[in-house]
């Protein structure tokens, strides 16, 4: 669907403004973007042969219909693992396109997933200059869930990720230099774990400001010190700041950490960062049995500007 700017639908985009992508088996779309032409990427899961699921792209021309110049058919799909394949973020770059998101392997003794980053031409084919034939596969401890949830684009070509790490149990961030390769200048060798608690620490959003420093937004879990209750807790919203190399910066918030809460449970799901610096956080608060939308600003320095208000 795509709308103008008085938020009337565009009927010159598709059918009355909406676009059918037809694929060959069912889909979903996970994200999309708008390229430098005003093309529209987006990349989802599909259905695999074996039901299982594989990634796609597919890009539409301005009036929505599928641009045959990728990949001849408009789309391609991508199967890593043979079991599972999830994408959870796509950026355009000037000559190609970055899928990143997560592989799953699986047999009878074991299941584990690993961060996945794609890298696809303009034309709609794996990039084999890029890591492995196109492929970069980050695997922190073996036979563990490892699940890369969001990307962000440095102006040098380098690549940052953040996402799951349940072996480890921290916030992760991994930095990747425009081949695909970990970069050794970031944390230990291209790889930060933030505040290492071993609970359920995940990083949901990170974004570069214009001086190179990194935002970090997670969903943290905080155990109840009840020991009558083991396993008992809440979740709350967690924003970092690091330096370029990937250290805290200590006078943000309260030593690199801006704590957020107002519920019983609270958990980020979107983070921008204004044109005045101000970081923008959006998710959801779930208290007293009821879901509701909530969103906050934090301040350059860590100051809560506006504390988490649900809606």
């Amino acid at each position: 669907m795509r709308l103008n700017q008085d938020g009337q639908l565009d009927t010159g985009f598709g059918q009355a403004g909406f676009v059918d992508i037809t694929l060959e088996r069912d889909h979903l779309a996970v994200d999309l973007v708008i390229d430098k032409q005003n093309r529209l990427v987006v990349t989802g899961n599909i259905l695999s042969q074996d039901n299982g699921s594989n990634i796609y792209v597919t890009r539409l021309n301005t009036d929505g219909s599928l641009d045959n110049s990728f990949n001849f058919t408009g789309w391609t799909e991508l199967d890593v693992a043979g079991f599972g394949d999830y994408p959870s973020k796509v950026i355009v770059q000037d000559n190609g396109i970055l899928v990143g998101g997560y592989t799953t392997l699986r047999n009878q003794e074991f299941a584990e997933s690993d961060f996945l980053v794609a890298r696809f031409t303009e034309t709609g084919i794996l990039d084999t200059s890029y890591g492995d034939n196109g492929l970069v596969v980050t695997q922190f401890r073996e036979y563990d869930h490892e699940q890369l949830l969001d990307m962000a684009l440095q102006p040098d070509g380098k690549l940052l990720a953040t996402g799951q790490n349940r072996g480890n149990g921290s916030v992760t961030i991994v930095r990747y230099l425009p081949d695909g390769s970990q970069d050794p200048e970031f944390g230990t060798s291209g790889v930060v774990m933030l505040d290492d608690r071993y609970e359920i620490d995940v990083g949901v959003a990170v974004s570069v400001k214009d001086d190179g420093d990194i935002i970090v937004a997670a969903n943290q879990f905080f155990r109840t010190d009840d020991l009558s209750e083991p396993g008992k807790g809440h979740y709350e919203i967690g924003i970092y700041l690091l330096d370029a190399s990937g250290q805290k910066q200590m006078d943000f918030g309260q030593e690199g950490r801006v704590s957020l809460r107002s519920g019983d449970n609270d958990y980020v799901q979107t983070m921008r960062i204004l044109d005045n610096g101000v970081i923008q956080v959006t998710g959801f608060t779930h208290d007293n049995g009821q879901s509701r939308v909530t969103s906050a600003l934090i301040g350059p320095t860590g100051n809560i500007q506006t504390p988490l208000h649900p809606r």
